[in-house]
């Protein structure tokens, strides 16, 4: 079954890789874009998590530049 952040069970944060492949770019690539454009990440323990519903609307609102 889907929902609006994938099959239901799924993880809702995901963490620099996970959020890497989900997004079709490399990790350094997604690290750079927490540093300059301020990609929505929560730092937990030194941990980066990247919560879908944030990465969904930065993407969607990006694309309408």
């Amino acid at each position: 079954m889907k929902n609006t952040l994938g099959t239901i069970g799924e993880p809702h944060y995901m963490n620099q890789q996970d959020t890497a492949k989900y997004l079709g770019i490399s990790v350094s690539t997604l690290k750079k874009w927490v540093k300059v454009n301020g990609f929505p990440c929560a730092t937990i323990g030194g941990v980066r998590r990247f919560s879908k519903i944030a990465v969904n609307q930065f993407m969607e609102k990006e694309a309408t530049k």
